[in-house]
């Protein structure tokens, strides 16, 4: 979508702008009226800057040294107080410039610093190209990284790939667990782009549609985060029950739990020992006396937000429920609060074993 695509009918009406202002708060500035002046502004000129917003912001996106740009000979200004339009004329010397990155990679930090120094010229016309400028990349950054109407609450396989890789159900919708982490990754990509224009153009935070897009960026990746985690906490859970019907697991076994931290915006591990190194028989219900002693050390961890720990708190719950052997349980359960810890685990949950045990054999005899 391009800024000339839109309806200029349904921008509210022009006010007053000072070119020569100091504009580096432009926290101010209207959405509206940046589209109003926008749409002042000659074809030519307005093709143009959208032109350069996407070549600088691809410029940064590859990490490349800088991107030259040339201005156009004139931009348009309309005073509301003499409601007049004024063409103020670019000087030649000012119509070539070149926006350079540090150590030869150019950033939005880079970008932010030129359009700051531009607005802040003596040149009215370059002042009012750099507010255009700005406008016109704020408007790039918000449209072209994700569609422009959100997808319905239900969303089908074929119907937005590139943005989600599990359904409402958790169902993995792509044909494999690689590929959904590329789409996580990617969709991590574009919300840290989306939120780079709070910087580009800070104004753009009180427009309901960029905070609609940029919440519904966030809610997704959080949700395909943490269905990643589940699916994969499952894989585990089968991996550890295949491994151990082959007896592969008797020389020890420790866990890394993906979980989603929702205030890093990643995916992370929670990483804990089973069962220590050595010749220890395993037995499902290790893995349900550690994880019970790991969620106690979840609820303590105040490095989680509540959502976060929640969300692995039920990742450990899983683990639990997966391995829990009621019978068993109910003898290692009396002594769980007394004799915490892994090796008091497995010696309690032993005993436990060759209670029940012994137990069943005595009733079926």
């Amino acid at each position: 979508m391009s800024l000339n695509s839109l309806n200029s009918d349904r921008v509210i009406g022009f006010e007053e702008l000072n070119p020569q202002t100091n504009l580096t708060g432009r926290s101010h500035l209207e959405y509206g009226l940046l589209q109003k002046l926008f749409y002042a502004q000659p074809l030519s000129v307005r093709c143009l800057l959208e032109i350069q917003a996407s070549l600088i912001v691809k410029a940064i996106l590859n990490s490349t040294a800088g991107v030259d740009i040339t201005l156009p000979n004139q931009v348009v200004w309309k005073s509301a107080a003499s409601k007049q339009t004024k063409r103020l004329q670019i000087p030649v010397k000012l119509r070539s410039q070149s926006i350079k990155g540090k150590n030869h990679r150019l950033s939005f930090d880079d970008l932010i610093r030129f359009l700051d120094k531009s607005e802040r010229s003596s040149e009215s016309a370059l002042s009012v190209y750099a507010l255009l400028l700005r406008h016109a990349i704020g408007f790039y950054l918000t449209t072209n990284i994700m569609p422009s109407t959100l997808p319905n609450e239900r969303v089908e396989k074929e119907n937005y790939p590139q943005w989600l890789a599990f359904d409402y159900q958790n169902h993995l919708i792509l044909d494999s667990i690689a590929e959904a982490q590329i789409c996580i990754a990617s969709l991590k990509q574009n919300l840290t782009i989306y939120e780079i224009t709070s910087k580009v153009a800070p104004y753009f935070n009180r427009e309901d549609h960029y905070r609609q897009k940029l919440n519904w960026l966030r809610e997704q990746l959080i949700n395909q985060g943490r269905a990643l985690a589940r699916y994969q906490t499952n894989q585990i859970i089968e991996t550890i029950k295949k491994r151990a019907s082959i007896n592969s697991l008797n020389r020890g076994l420790n866990l890394s739990l993906p979980y989603f931290d929702d205030r890093t915006m990643e995916i992370k591990t929670y990483n804990f020992e089973v069962i220590p190194k050595g010749r220890i028989q395993f037995e499902p219900a290790y893995v349900w006396w550690v994880v019970r002693e790991e969620q106690e050390k979840i609820l303590m961890d105040k490095n989680l937000t509540q959502s976060t720990r929640n969300h692995l708190l039920l990742e450990l719950k899983s683990l639990e429920e997966a391995f829990e052997d009621p019978e068993v349980s109910k003898f290692a359960n009396r002594s769980f609060q007394q004799k915490k810890g892994l090796r008091n685990g497995i010696r309690t949950v032993r005993l436990a074993i060759n209670a029940f045990t012994a137990k069943s054999f005595i009733k079926n005899r």
